[in-house]
């Protein structure tokens, strides 16, 4: 039988736990808000559109009741705009409360060229730009607890995909490497740069209030998101493939 959120988390009271989740409007995102909801923690929903934000807190209403979508709260964001992020860090540490485990889940892929009105290109500023800096403005503003989880996820892409490499040029001086620019590499580009971020985040942290605080990169698999579906067909076929037999 395949494990569920719901199954892993059996038994686990989250209550008094604070969780922020950028992207949980859709996909992992939602279903992660959903289950640590449900578990008893209190989750902020960062999203980009307010709207979805709510529909998706009235959706846990009627699936799960008043009660467990009391525990979530709209936390408006764009993580492709920089302004928007301070904004959010700065709600943040402004609340006091801290901060159990962030969740670094917002990303988007196989998205054409395009440059915010910051000057950096959409897809790295909204997958790891974004995130960089609210990782950072919350833990220099005291709002991570002190043995905070930090997770983000991942992709085998990292490591199977021989083009996917941290693309400083793509991210520092996106004009001058727009002509190379390709939607499909963008995305794992990315996805090495938050690797990264994980291992020097982790290094950097010994000997500071935040020692005991874990950055953990996950590999989720394959997730049925609006993401996958911008990709045609033929990945919503991909991912609906059964996994193979020696992975039990």
């Amino acid at each position: 039988m395949a494990s569920t959120g719901e199954s892993v988390t059996s038994g686990i009271d989250l209550s008094g736990r604070r969780v922020v989740i950028t992207g949980a409007n859709s996909g992992l995102g939602r279903e992660c808000a959903r289950v640590l909801a449900l578990r008893g923690a209190n989750v902020g929903l960062a999203c980009r559109s307010e709207e979805r934000g709510t529909a998706v807190v009235e959706d846990f209403t009627r699936e799960m009741g008043r009660d467990v979508a009391a525990h979530c709260d709209i936390l408006p964001c764009d993580l492709a705009d920089m302004t928007s992020v301070r904004g959010l860090a700065a709600t943040l540490v402004a609340a006091g409360r801290p901060i159990d485990v962030l969740l670094l889940n917002a990303g988007v892929s196989n998205q054409p060229y395009r440059l915010t009105a910051d000057g950096i290109e959409a897809t790295f500023a909204a997958n790891y730009l974004g995130h960089f800096l609210l990782l950072h403005l919350l833990a220099d503003g005291g709002a991570l607890a002190p043995a905070a989880r930090i997770v983000t996820p991942l992709s085998s892409a990292v490591h199977l995909n021989p083009w996917a490499r941290a693309d400083i040029d793509m991210l520092t001086r996106p004009t001058e490497h727009a002509a190379r620019f390709s939607p499909l590499r963008a995305s794992p580009s990315t996805k090495v740069m938050l690797a990264q971020m994980a291992l020097e985040f982790t290094r950097r942290v010994v000997g500071t209030p935040l020692a005991d605080a874990t950055f953990v990169g996950v590999c989720p698999g394959g997730v049925r998101t609006g993401n996958v579906n911008q990709m045609g067909a033929w990945a919503r076929r991909f991912i609906d493939l059964p996994p193979p037999p020696w992975t039990g």
